[in-house]
Order: structure tokens, then C-alpha cells, then sequence
């Protein structure tokens, strides 16, 4: 009887102890979750901003201060991601602090003055997005509407409100102007009769990828081991055919053949690649679904006020719960505790030498910045978190030409439709993948009229802006660029890149290595892009144009630091979509613990990605309990009360 009661107490004490514990996490994580759901908090947009509102730079004494009460979260970037996590934690009682290294917030969603000249502001990275993110802007915010009118682009005509418009550049064919997916799918019947079931095919396969593609996204919300079951099973079979393929792959099965209707039509549906920052020949056939068929069936929208004016609304809901954001606020590692074998994120350093201690660490800074510059490496390297090994590339940058006009919009031919030029000459059979494997060959070389560009005029989408600069008009064009093009003329400084050492707010004139020679290269493609642009609104003269100003990957690296000049992060080939093992690399919790990632590394590049990435890694830290309370305020005040509130959807 003593042996007896020898074994059993000891283990029925043990379960009692396991049950009580069990009990008491319950308890105490049910309570928590009571007291968010009644101390919540909605935000509501004030009347006028704050002046200042965005631009408050770090001091030491001001962290100082920030952290008397504590800080839960300390968030590393102020893009959309970053913000948008920030916010949604915050709407969580979280204690949150944003330290973004530059002089304004907001990331790709900033925007900025070349020179001085304030009556023309150009946008950074969000050149036109989704009517979607204004709901996105809401749910992040925690508030019942969006506090930015996120309005529907397009220019009535015949085909509808045309928001897009594609020249295949030396084909000898027609414009084509893209309103919706029906009647862009319609138009492309009617030009290419024979390839009809074909198109129909290609619809459906695309189609299969779309409705996937949500899961995909909400499936970072499990853990590894159970997103992996997910991704691996039959559900998926239809995305692993299609999304492990590129672009040019996939085009050239489901229509085979080089006559001239094949190849413009292949030419046609890969027309809008410049928006994935990914050539044709390397991009994911997902990616080009996505720009092909599932933007035109969304439609493309833009923010009143412009891109800033979603991030400084994240900024407000921010600070209106307490949290703070900084700018110039440069991080230099994030601290590591390492205790019994387990390492744990404690907080960050900063370049002044200043500390904040936090109980978690969010970096929306980017994959390879945060593994490769933030991490200590011996961290990094115990947790599989070396960049070098990592199965994804560096995507590429970009060529920006940012063209100051002095004139009136209508007058000039210039409407809030993006112009896409795509090189589809005779010389290369009229393949669109073909004219720009040769421009990325010789970019100079060829000729200018064969460059793909993306011509967008920010003053035409942005509805408020002629209220304020009537004969002010911002003209952008957008030309995919390698880093080595330009590389040679970074200038690094105690072993890090020059902007790992601070920067200021779109810098007009940082200082490169042989200057010379790179302005003068900036002005021969300067010079070339006016041309084009010039061609393709013939009532815009040199009169009309007040400046011109070029910006290349080492501008992009400047404020996007990823060691290549990168603009859209990783690159989106099809392995970023597939490939199990980089998929579990890009986890946003990391084998750090308390250490997470955000941001269009985690998901896909794009805005309303970026977005969405932020708040599912907030979710994620959470936890199940918070992600229904989160449901709940999205059920009740998005769908009870009214239905998600896309913004104005009349035409501009």
C-alpha cells in the first residue's frame, strides 16, 4: 500500500499541478481578453492633424520617457507593415514604439519634395492600390470607417472607366485600355478569335490561383508544422502546378506556338509585370495572375491626400493609445538574451549608444536586413537565419524619372490612367519577354523607344491635390534597374552601407563615388525617358516642363536598405510561393524567441499586402484568444454595421 500510494500521489499531484496552472493561464488570459474587449479604444480621425504629426525625431530622454510605464513591442520600420502591426497591437492595450531611421514615416507609402519645390510631391513606392485598403486602413486603425477616402481610378469611355492603359510598343497594334477583367478578357477575344478556348483556359488556371491565394496568406497565421500540412495537401495541388512555374513557363503552355497572335497575346497578359518588380522570365506565374486577372477585377482605387496620409493615420491611432513614434530613430542590433540555451529578444540598441528594453521585437525592415545587420550572428546563424543561405533572391530596383509640369491636366492630355510601354518589336518576334531580356542586356543600348516603362501621374489620381496646386502636375515613370548598373558609385562607410548610418529625407544630392560620371549617366536616362513621355502625351513640351529628376537603386537602397537596392524586398519567383523550406524561413515568428518579422518579405510585396502582413503578425503574437476578440470588432463594426465601407467608388 505505501509503494502504492508511493506512485500514485506524486503523479496525481503533478496532473493537479498541470490542471491548476492550466487554470489559472485560462483564467488569466480570459480576463485579459474581457479587459480589451471593454477598455477598446476606437479611433477617431481628429478634425486637423497635429502639426508635426509623423516627424517626431528619437532623443534618448524621449525613449527614456516612453518607457516608465514599460513597453511591450518595439517595432523596427515604419512602412505599412510596421505601422499597421503597430496599431493593431496598440488597439490591444499593447505598449508600442516605432523608430523609423529616416526623417518621415511611412516607408514605400511616404512621399517627398525634390529640392524644396513643395508644389510637387511624389510618391515613393504606392502608385495606385486597391479600393480594399481603406477597409485595411480601418480594421488596422481600429476604427468603424477608413479615415482615408481611398477612391476607385478610371477615365469614362467606351470601354467603361479605364484605368490602365497598354501600348505593345513596335507591334503595329492598338492601345489597350483595361476598365475590368470582362472587358479586358471581352477585347482580347475580339482581337485574337482563335486563341478564345485558350484564354478561357488560361482565365480558369488563373482563377484557381486567386482564390488560393487569401488562404495562402491567412495560413501564416498557424505554425510552421500545421501551415506546412496545409500548403502539401490536396487543396493545394492546383497552386503547386501553377505558382512553381514563371510567367514565361506557364504562357507557353497554355498557349503554345510564336505566331504573331500568340506572341502578342502572351505579350498582352504579361504586359503589367513592371507592378511585381519582376521581369517576365523570372517571375512567379502567380504574381502575374494576380496583376492580370485579379487586379483588373478588383479595379485600381488611390488615396485622397495621397499614400502619406494612410501612414499618418496609423501614426495617430498610434499615439492616441499611448504608443509613440520616431523618426531618425536609427537601430543598431536588436538585443539578445541568452540564458540556459534559449535565445530571447530583449529590446534594441540604438546608433547613439541608447537602449529600450521591450518584451518583444517586431522588424519590418526586411528579411536580409534584419538576419544580416540588426542580429548578432552568432543568434542569427544557431537559428537558421543566415541571408546567404536563404532560397530567395534579392528582388530589383528601379529607375524613377520624377517630372515637375507646370500646365493644366486636361489641357495636356494627362488623366489619372497608368500608361504601360512595352517593348514588342518585329526584331524579337514580337515577344514582350524577349524585348526586355534584351533591355536588361544593354540597357542603354537599345532603343528608347523599346525601354519598358510605367508612366503614372500622381496630381491626376489625387483628388484633393488640385484643390491645393491647380497647375502643379507630378508625372512618374517607373523602369526596372539591376544594382550592378549603378553599384560601382555606392559609397560604404565602416563597413555598412552608406544608409545604415542615417539619412535625410529624400536627399537631392547624396554624394556617390565618381559623381560625374554617375549624374551624367542619370541625365542620358533622364533624357531618354522624356522622350518617351513626351511621345506618348504629345501636347507636353519642354515649355511645360518646370524639372526633371532621377532617382536609381542606390537612391531605393537609401531607404530601403537590403544590400542590392531592392524595391519590392525578396524576389517574387516561384519559389518565394512553393518552395517548403522558404516558406519556413520567411515565418514571421522567428527561432529567436520574442523576436518576429513583418513586412512584404513575410507575404508579397505591394501595399495592401504590406498592410495585411502587419496585422497578421500581430495577430500571430496575440494569440487565439485576442484573434477572436479581433474577429468580433471586425464582424461588428465592418459587416453588422454596414458592410465593409469601401471609400468613394465614383470615377475621378
Amino acid at each position: 500500500r505505501a509503494r502504492l500510494l508511493a506512485m500514485v500521489v506524486p503523479g496525481a499531484v503533478l496532473w493537479w499541478v498541470l490542471l491548476a496552472t492550466a487554470a489559472a493561464v485560462s483564467t488569466a488570459s480570459i480576463a485579459a481578453l474581457l479587459y480589451d474587449l471593454l477598455t477598446f479604444k476606437k479611433y477617431v480621425p481628429p478634425v486637423k492633424r497635429r502639426k508635426g504629426l509623423g516627424h517626431t525625431r528619437y532623443t534618448a530622454a524621449a525613449a527614456a520617457e516612453a518607457q516608465v510605464e514599460g513597453v511591450d513591442v518595439v517595432v523596427i520600420g515604419s512602412g505599412m507593415a510596421g505601422l499597421s502591426c503597430a496599431a493593431l497591437l496598440s488597439s490591444f492595450n499593447k505598449r508600442v514604439i516605432v523608430l523609423e531611421q529616416h526623417e518621415v514615416v511611412g516607408g514605400g507609402a511616404h512621399s517627398y519634395a525634390v529640392d524644396g519645390k513643395q508644389k510637387w510631391r511624389f510618391d515613393s513606392g504606392l502608385h495606385y492600390t486597391i479600393p480594399q485598403a481603406g477597409a485595411l486602413l480601418a480594421i488596422a486603425c481600429g476604427a468603424k470607417e477608413s479615415p482615408v477616402k481611398v477612391s476607385r481610378m478610371g477615365v469614362p469611355s467606351a470601354e467603361g472607366n479605364v484605368y490602365d492603359r497598354v501600348q505593345l510598343v513596335g507591334s503595329g497594334d492598338k492601345e489597350l485600355r483595361i476598365a475590368s477583367d470582362l472587358q479586358m478578357f471581352a477585347e482580347m477575344k475580339r482581337r485574337f478569335p482563335g486563341l478564345s478556348q485558350r484564354l478561357d483556359r488560361f482565365v480558369w488556371v488563373c482563377a484557381g490561383l486567386l482564390w488560393r491565394f487569401p488562404i495562402w496568406c491567412l495560413s501564416a497565421l498557424l505554425p510552421h508544422w500545421l501551415r506546412r500540412k496545409l500548403l502539401l495537401s490536396p487543396l493545394f495541388a492546383h497552386w503547386r502546378t501553377w505558382a512553381s512555374r514563371t510567367a514565361v513557363d506557364a504562357l507557353e503552355l497554355l498557349f503554345p506556338g510564336d505566331d504573331k497572335d500568340a506572341a502578342l497575346l502572351k505579350s498582352y497578359l504579361s504586359s503589367l509585370w513592371i507592378d511585381t518588380g519582376c521581369p517576365p522570365d523570372r517571375v512567379g506565374f502567380f504574381m502575374l495572375a494576380a496583376v492580370t486577372v485579379g487586379f483588373p477585377h478588383i479595379g485600381g482605387a488611390y488615396p485622397e491626400g495621397g499614400p502619406e496620409a494612410m501612414a499618418l493615420s496609423l501614426v495617430e491611432a498610434i499615439e492616441s493609445r499611448g504608443g509613440k513614434v520616431f523618426v531618425r530613430a536609427l537601430v543598431d542590433k536588436v538585443n539578445i538574451d541568452s540564458h540556459n540555451g534559449v535565445d530571447t529578444a530583449t529590446g534594441v540598441t540604438m546608433a547613439d549608444g541608447s537602449t529600450i528594453s521591450a518584451a518583444a521585437v517586431v522588424s519590418a525592415a526586411g528579411y536580409r536586413t534584419t538576419t544580416s545587420t540588426l542580429l548578432p550572428r552568432a543568434a542569427a546563424a544557431r537559428h537558421g537565419l543566415d541571408p546567404s543561405t536563404l532560397p530567395v533572391k534579392q528582388g530589383d530596383g528601379f529607375i524613377m524619372c520624377n517630372i515637375g509640369v507646370t500646365g493644366d491636366h486636361e489641357a495636356l492630355g494627362l488623366d489619372c490612367a497608368n500608361l504601360w510601354l512595352q517593348p514588342c518589336a518585329a526584331a524579337h518576334g514580337h515577344m514582350l519577354a524577349e524585348g526586355v531580356r534584351k533591355f536588361v542586356d544593354d540597357p542603354l543600348g537599345v532603343d528608347e523607344a523599346q525601354i519598358p516603362m510605367m508612366i503614372t501621374i500622381p496630381s491626376s489620381k489625387d483628388r484633393s491635390w488640385h484643390k491645393l496646386h491647380p497647375d502643379s502636375i507630378m508625372i512618374q515613370t517607373l523602369t526596372l534597374a539591376k544594382w550592378e548598373w549603378f553599384s560601382q558609385h555606392l559609397i560604404s562607410s565602416n563597413s555598412k552601407p552608406a544608409s545604415r548610418t542615417g539619412s535625410r529625407h529624400a536627399p537631392p544630392h547624396t554624394t556617390r563615388k565618381d559623381q560625374a560620371a554617375y549624374d551624367a549617366t542619370k541625365k542620358r536616362w533622364g533624357d531618354r525617358i522624356i522622350s518617351q513621355v513626351k511621345k506618348a502625351f504629345p501636347k507636353l513640351t519642354d515649355a511645360h516642363i518646370a524639372f526633371v529628376n532621377v532617382s536609381t537603386p542606390l537612391t531605393i537602397e537609401n531607404y530601403l536598405p537590403s544590400t542590392s537596392g531592392s524595391a519590392i524586398g525578396l524576389d517574387v519567383t516561384p519559389n518565394r510561393f512553393t518552395d517548403i523550406e522558404a516558406i519556413r524561413r520567411l515565418d514571421m515568428r522567428t527561432g529567436v524567441k520574442n523576436l518576429w518579422l513583418t513586412g512584404q518579405d513575410t507575404l508579397v510585396c505591394g501595399q495592401p499586402l504590406a498592410q495585411l502582413s502587419g496585422m497578421l503578425t500581430a495577430l500571430r503574437m496575440l494569440g487565439p484568444l485576442r484573434l477572436a476578440a479581433f474577429a468580433w470588432r471586425v464582424l461588428r463594426f465592418h459587416v453588422i454595421a454596414g458592410g465593409l465601407r469601401y471609400a468613394d467608388i465614383s470615377t475621378w
